[in-house]
């Protein structure tokens, strides 16, 4: 009704006021930001429930609010959560994103890639995060055996570091190059190139 529509315009203005304040963005950023939430299919009080975690994520990773918002709204669809799990996911992608400098527009991409398939699959949010934050912090920081074995897997560690490749254009190349592996010779190869700790959640993405 024009009533109920009326008191969320206020309560949805009301907030926005609010973290303008408290995190120094401005009201109409921060009304856009909303709108665009409740274009994913949120409900206005779903919205204002989502809203303290993205901006709270957004304050500590200086990534821009909108990168933020975006990345946590589209996971939370592709993981199946509701919006009163939008901590879980900006926890996960910030605690990615601390540990290994990625930002969240590169975390949003890599987790909108792999989200559907992980999910299909039953690996959690957090455990698809661990997977990620393991691939990661070898592609930034490869020993000489992590650079050899991506070499097999048919890239190299500078395409990624140069930014001629991103994690999904990765996985594809995996793909590619491994057409006709063994799963035992796939694994292996995963597991010297990513480490043990990313094994599980790479395999699953380039099996599918």
């Amino acid at each position: 009704t024009a009533d109920e529509l009326n008191s969320t315009t206020q309560k949805l203005g009301e907030s926005s006021k609010g973290w303008a304040k408290q995190y120094g963005i401005s009201t109409s950023s921060i009304n856009e930001g909303m709108q665009e939430i409740i274009k994913k299919g949120f409900d206005a009080n779903q919205t204002i429930a989502a809203m303290p975690a993205i901006l709270d994520a957004a304050k500590a990773s200086g990534d821009d609010f909108n990168v933020v918002m975006n990345a946590s709204t589209n996971i939370l669809r592709q993981f199946g959560l509701e919006a009163k799990d939008t901590n879980r996911v900006t926890d996960s992608l910030t605690y990615v994103a601390n540990k290994t400098s990625a930002g969240f527009s590169d975390m949003g991409l890599a987790m909108e890639y792999i989200g559907p398939v992980a999910h299909s699959l039953g690996m959690s949010i957090e455990e698809t995060s661990a997977a990620l934050r393991g691939a990661l912090s070898k592609l930034l920081k490869p020993s000489k055996s992590n650079a050899a074995a991506m070499k097999e897997l048919g890239f190299s560690v500078e395409e990624f570091q140069s930014g001629a490749l991103k994690l999904p254009d990765i996985i594809d190349r995996i793909k590619e190059s491994t057409k006709g592996w063994t799963d035992a010779e796939k694994s292996s190869a995963i597991a010297r190139a990513f480490g043990v700790e990313a094994q599980t959640g790479m395999n699953a993405l380039i099996n599918q």
